[in-house]
């Protein structure tokens, strides 16, 4: 699973630098890379959901479910 993960941040950093319509940058915070996704995973063809109680985003797509919490 962690070798899709990778394969699949690598595919979308790839695709959101070759894209306008994820003008969003990803930046630096205490040794950290932080990337916005949605533009990037719907982008793939997922969908992504926001869920502001449990501050987590869950992506989805008909194979795959990705939570990532804030």
């Amino acid at each position: 699973m962690k070798k899709f993960i990778s394969v699949l941040v690598a595919s979308c950093m790839l695709i959101s630098s070759a894209s306008t319509a994820n003008a969003a940058t990803g930046k630096i915070v205490d040794n950290r890379t932080l990337v916005p996704v949605r533009g990037v995973f719907e982008e793939l063809g997922f969908v992504v959901i926001w869920n502001e109680k449990k501050s987590m985003a869950t992506i989805k797509d008909k194979n795959y479910t990705i939570e990532i919490p804030k």
